[in-house]
This record gives C-alpha cells, structure tokens and sequence, in this order.
C-alpha cells in the first residue's frame, strides 16, 4: 500500500510522506546516542510498556472506526506500530529473536451513544519476549483500555547503570521524562534533551504534534540503528 502511494503521488507530483512519527523524536535520538555512547555501559534488558486508555468494551461512536479489523486502527496496529517502530528503529534496534502473545479479551465491542454491539476480532493486550546480538533481553507489553496509571514506560538495564523513558499518557501534549542513574543504588536522575537534537524551530505544540511536524519535514532522518550490541532480524 505504501509503495502504490508513493508511485501515486510521484505521477501527481505532488510531496508525501509516508512513515511512522514518532522514529524521528528528540527524545528517542537522544536515548539512542546515550546507549551508543556507553553511558549506562552494556546494555542487558529492555523492557517496554504502552498501556492505553482508549480500545474498551464500551466505545463512543466516534471510536467505532477501531471496531473493523480491516480498518487496520486497532492497539497493535497504531500503539504498537508507532511505539515499536520507535523502540526497534531509533533506540535499540531489531532483537535477533522474537515470540509473542496477542490476546482478544473483547469479543464484542458496544457503542456507548446507541447500545449497538459489535463482534470484535483485534487483540487487546499484546506481549513480546525476545533477545538481542548480545544477550540482552527484550519484553514488551502493550495493553488497552487501562483505567488507571496509563502511560508509557522504557526500562533500559545497562552493565553500569539504568535508564528509564516515561509518561503519564500514550498519545498526547506531554512530553516524555528521561531519567538515568550510573552506579549502583543511585537515584534517577532527570536528564534535559540538548538542544542540537530539536530539528525544529520551537513552537507552541504538544509533543504527539511535534512528532508529527518532525517526520513532515523530513529532520532528523538517520541510517538503520547500529551498535555493537544490537542484531538485525535475518
């Protein structure tokens, strides 16, 4: 599909983009070049976990769109998409092993507004386990329909230290915290995006907007993820 736009688009002459926003995020090149550096030394777990308040039983209408498994809008696709792509292209790169776990704990979905009940095939809660070229180890657990303390949370385990992305929401204005600790029995320390990795001019957008605008531009495009540490999937 993304080829047939692309030579559509060409025909028409007329610029596109065709990505995923949040690969080119400041924040996530930044963590990408602390862990080359060696800051927190060899990297040995990274743990990931995307839980969204959205993809409940009860839907509003306007949600209806996430119903269809044919419409591609489900948790995996768009939470897991943007947060993988992330995860895998800009921070850490590809595990050199991976299984995973996709379960449907909602059969049927209804809509709030008019009590219509819909069969439901997507997964709702989405788990991966996998290794990397050295030995590190990959989890990843994404899950819908959290009440409470959603968000988004990137342990990385170093031989040196520790590193730790969070946020209160999944998708939204907040930006994300970037926390490290060298040592042992240090506590986390906050750490401030430097600002040679703003490719924009700053504005007045929330932070899921700005990835957006970042991938628009075409800034902060970088060759697949390296490091001694990481392997590509064959």
């Amino acid at each position: 599909m993304s080829k047939e736009l692309l030579a559509l688009t060409d025909k028409a002459g007329v610029r596109t983009v065709v990505g995923l926003q949040r690969r080119l995020n400041p924040g996530y090149r930044y963590v990408r070049d602390l862990l080359e550096q060696g800051e927190i030394g060899e990297v040995r777990s990274v743990c990931l976990h995307v839980s969204v308040e959205y993809f409940r039983r009860e839907r509003p209408a306007s949600l209806y769109f996430t119903i269809p498994e044919k419409n591609f809008s489900s948790l995996l696709s768009i939470y897991g998409g943007h947060f993988l792509d992330a995860l895998f292209t800009t921070m850490v790169g590809y595990p050199q092993s991976l299984s995973a776990l996709t379960v449907n704990q909602f059969k049927e979905v209804t809509l709030i507004e008019s009590g219509e009940t819909f069969p439901h095939t997507s997964a709702d809660q989405v788990v991966l386990a996998g290794t990397f070229a050295n030995g590190a180890v990959l989890t990843v657990h994404i899950e819908a329909a959290k009440r409470n303390s959603f968000g988004m949370q990137l342990d990385v385990t170093g031989s040196k230290g520790d590193a730790k992305i969070w946020n209160t929401t999944s998708f939204g204005d907040a930006f994300n915290r970037i926390e490290i600790a060298r040592g042992d029995r240090q506590s986390l320390i906050e750490l401030t995006i430097p600002a040679e990795y703003e490719r924009l001019a700053p504005r007045e957008f929330g932070a899921s907007v700005l990835e957006s605008a970042n991938l628009s531009t075409g800034c902060g495009l970088h060759s697949s993820a390296i490091g001694m540490w990481r392997g590509d999937v064959g």
